[in-house]
């Protein structure tokens, strides 16, 4: 199960978030993904309530969010294992370009539904 870290402005939608996430909580140093409200730079991956995820949203539709995060993941670390364990500034950038697809075309299935 994937853990998450809440960094939040909004004290409301962080008590919100950290109720639903209870059970996946985790530090901000342990997590595997971040959510916030806002960007951050951090090195982990980062789900931002109001552009991957539009306001309001339900328990289920955050969950799914967050496991479509969780297989983005899988693939970029399937991608570097293949490389040979290569982290060049190539492979980056590819799965970079990757991340950023998955996460237009998730915004697009939202909006739609």
């Amino acid at each position: 199960m994937i853990s998450v870290a809440v960094i939040c402005d909004s004290l409301l939608l962080k008590k919100t978030l950290e109720r639903m996430l209870k059970a996946r909580l985790s530090p901000i140093n342990r997590c595997d993904l971040i959510v916030g409200d806002r960007p951050l730079k951090v090195d982990k991956p980062l789900l931002i309530i109001g552009d991957h995820l539009k306001k309001p949203f339900s328990r289920d539709q955050l969950f799914s969010v967050i496991g479509r995060f969780d297989k983005l993941n899988a693939v970029k670390a399937s991608a570097i294992e293949m490389s040979g364990g290569e982290t060049s500034r190539h492979i980056e950038d590819k799965i970079s370009d990757l991340a950023k697809r998955y996460a237009k075309e998730l915004l697009e299935l939202l909006r739609q539904s």
